[in-house]
């Protein structure tokens, strides 16, 4: 351990001597003051960075750093082709970042920030489908961090993508739009297995999202989250899209959504697809309100398929709006509705 601790110093005595254009040692093979402060903060257990060696992590700072830009960064680390026993981190040091292009981060990668007030990046984007995507990608990581959407103004898009992926992972994020017309998902997994957790998901002003999370053959574990969509919107608004999706589990979430568009519906489960869904939510608060006039109906789940049967488990929830759920498999235990009233 003395022996580390003295090659610790011997490094940061180095540092000024060996600093180079580009900070990282997997970029120029030079070591500065910012690769210096992260070794130091692997060391103390600051970074649950502590299994990667440091030519693995790739530094995004205003300056002094490896890149300026977290998708310029997302492409160096794709050039060096991850995998299981050659794991990439991109720590993006505290600052805001604008992006004018998606972040398409590879497998085996983890995008890092310092928390959701320390580490803001933008998306200023006049056409994209994704703000942040991974396609055929295992076991990525989104952490600590905030995706704000301050302007879009095509009609697809998805704040995080993930696709065909095992192991993924979101966590401790923000996830906001404003400016943005939709439909737009704000999470779109589509064949992936993984957990969501402490996530905040909020629609902004003039902002318009048809998908808060959208599951697709996915199977899924949230814990903790939040999704809150308030809009007019000419379409369908849907906290959570379960399509063909198995063994998803909510806990300690709350879903809110409220459509104040005329004759359009707030739903916060949607269940609809080819194959069977199967959800159970626990401690969970799922509130939908349509407040246009005309044929607008509020859902706290609607299930739309006839041809499939799904199941759906709902425990200890507080359950505002109506349900609908064809031929469902329903259990509701020890819930409430809006009226306060016991559902056996």
């Amino acid at each position: 351990m003395k022996s580390f601790w003295l090659g610790l110093a011997l490094l940061l005595c180095l540092a000024p001597a060996l600093a180079g254009n580009r900070a990282d040692v997997n970029a120029d093979q030079a070591v500065n003051a910012v690769d210096t402060v992260l070794l130091a903060n692997i060391v103390a257990g600051n970074l649950d960075v502590a299994s990667y060696n440091l030519e693995t992590v790739v530094v995004v700072a205003p300056q002094g750093g490896d890149f300026t830009n977290p998708a310029d960064a997302a492409d160096w680390v794709t050039a060096q082709s991850p995998g299981p026993t050659h794991r990439f981190v991109i720590l993006v040091t505290p600052g805001e970042y604008t992006v004018t292009r998606a972040i398409e981060l590879p497998g085996y990668t983890t995008l890092q920030g310092y928390g959701r007030r320390a580490t803001r990046i933008l998306g200023n984007f006049t056409d994209t489908t994704y703000f942040v995507v991974a396609n055929a990608a295992d076991q990525v990581a989104i952490r600590d961090l905030t995706l704000h959407m301050t302007a879009h103004v095509n009609s697809d898009c998805a704040v995080v993508g993930l696709y065909n992926g095992a192991g993924c992972l979101l966590e401790d994020l923000d996830l906001l739009t404003e400016n943005s017309w939709g439909p737009i998902y704000m999470i779109y997994a589509d064949s992936c297995s993984g957990d969501f957790r402490n996530l905040e998901l909020t629609q902004g002003a003039g902002s318009v999202v048809g998908v808060g999370i959208m599951l697709s053959d996915s199977q899924v574990n949230i814990d903790h989250c939040r999704v809150k969509l308030t809009a007019a919107a000419q379409f369908e608004m849907v906290g959570l899209y379960l399509a063909s999706s198995m063994g998803v589990i909510l806990r300690d979430s709350r879903i809110s959504v409220t459509n104040q568009e005329t004759g359009y519906n707030a739903v916060c489960v949607r269940v609809q697809g080819n194959q069977p869904s199967y959800a159970v939510f626990k401690n969970c608060h799922l509130q939908a309100l349509a407040t246009g006039v005309g044929a607008a109906a509020d859902y706290y789940a609607y299930v739309a398929d006839s041809a499939v049967v799904d199941t759906l488990r709902f425990f200890h929830c507080q359950l505002d709006g109506n349900g609908y759920f064809s031929d469902a498999s329903l259990v509701r235990f020890g819930c409430s509705t809006s009226l306060g009233v016991a559902v056996p």
